[in-house]
């Protein structure tokens, strides 16, 4: 019987996200707080004479399984660097929504190389994965990191940040997907300093909530002009008495709020359910 190798592709939030700069090539630079939920794709792999992916979930009928796919773009990357001939047959069960701003591409595309590299015994070190990862989009390595990072540059450098509460996340899409690439074509705001040493460490002491109310993420503006949608799901979420913070989480649509505990992000989601039929709606916690 083949190996078969199982991973879970968690979705990833972007607490903060700050525009810092742009470089000659068009890249915009980031300063960008990110953390992994609980909430995932389901993703296996084994061995076999082509390169194929069988996608299924509530989300299937959203995604191609063809070159445009990120996961096939890195079994292919992954292959080539290592100069395997064999194929490799993919099964992906698509639960996070499709151009969402939770990374369910990038975190796909990330297993898929943590996979291929345990499943072909090929040794290729962090480093070298997070190379790979990069040329395939700027979330990969983050996603191959997998825990709470600040993260900065074009994503290529990365820090380890402790964030010692696991929170309850509700997570709410309002159902219209929107592209990163127009998000970006859209933002023409002075560009952001960098997250200053004392907000970076009042957020990993975590003695009180308070520097949670300094956190932006910079695309929220031209996000909103192009999904109003996004302004009616944050008005809902700030109204929520016990959250402690909502945002957009990457270039959107979806939005965030954090809670204290995930049995409240539950309630609160049990609750917008009955008021909101056409929002996607989805009650996880911070996974450390």
């Amino acid at each position: 019987m083949s190996t078969v190798v199982y991973k879970e592709a968690r979705a990833k939030i972007n607490l903060s996200l700050l525009i810092t700069g742009r470089k000659s090539d068009g890249y915009h630079t980031l300063d960008s707080i990110i953390f992994f939920v609980s909430f995932c794709d389901r993703l296996s792999f084994r061995i076999d004479k082509e390169l194929s992916l069988e996608i299924s979930g509530p989300f299937s009928d959203s995604l191609e399984n063809g070159r445009n796919n990120l996961i096939i773009q890195a079994a292919e990357a992954f292959k080539k660097e290592c100069k395997l001939n064999t194929g490799v047959a993919i099964s992906l069960e698509k639960n996070i929504p499709v151009s969402a701003g939770l990374g369910g591409g990038s975190t796909n595309a990330a297993v898929t190389l943590l996979a291929l590299n345990e499943l072909c015994k090929t040794g290729l070190t962090s480093a070298s994965l997070a190379e790979i990862g990069l040329s395939i989009g700027a979330d990969v390595p983050v996603c191959l990191f997998g825990e709470t990072a600040r993260v900065q540059g074009i994503g290529e450098e990365i820090q380890p940040f402790v964030f010692p509460h696991k929170f309850g996340v509700v997570l709410v899409n309002p159902g219209v997907p929107i592209s990163t690439a127009k998000v970006f074509s859209r933002f023409n705001s002075g560009f952001s300093e960098v997250m200053s040493a004392d907000t970076l460490n009042e957020l990993s002491a975590m003695q009180n909530f308070r520097p949670f109310t300094a956190l932006r993420n910079d695309l929220e503006l031209p996000a909103t002009q192009l999904c109003p949608e996004i302004s009616q799901v944050l008005a809902v979420l700030r109204c929520e008495t016990d959250s402690i913070v909502s945002g957009l989480s990457g270039s959107g649509p979806t939005c965030f709020g954090l809670f204290q505990t995930l049995e409240e992000a539950e309630r609160v989601v049990k609750r917008l359910k009955q008021q909101n039929t056409n929002w996607w709606l989805k009650a996880t916690a911070v996974y450390n």
